[in-house]
């Protein structure tokens, strides 16, 4: 669903949005919306990555935020470079509650 909002926009943004619309016959406003996920998205990322390296955030918080699983949470983590504290203690709980699922 969407909603509309208006905000001010940089001309700069507007002109490349008037480029873009012109070159790929694409609506102005889908092109916003394309634009603005794209950003939210990479912007969520990288906030939540370190909100987790500060610890003000679990793995499985920041992935519930992104809407990922806690899998894909900790290969993102990992490709930004994160090192992932584990131990046995955290693995063997992660295990019991793994087979506790299936």
């Amino acid at each position: 669903m969407s909603k509309v909002t208006s905000i001010k926009v940089p001309e700069e943004v507007v002109y490349k949005i008037d480029n873009l619309s012109k070159i790929e016959k694409i609506d102005k406003s889908l092109l916003f919306q394309e634009a603005l996920y794209l950003g939210l998205k990479e912007l969520a990322e990288r906030i939540t990555i370190e909100q987790v390296r500060k610890e003000r955030l679990t793995i499985s918080e920041a992935a519930e935020i992104l809407q990922v699983t806690v899998g894909e949470m900790m290969e993102l983590l990992v490709t930004n470079g994160y090192k992932l504290k584990l131990n046995k203690g955290l693995l063997d709980k992660s295990f019991k509650t793994a087979l506790e699922i299936v």
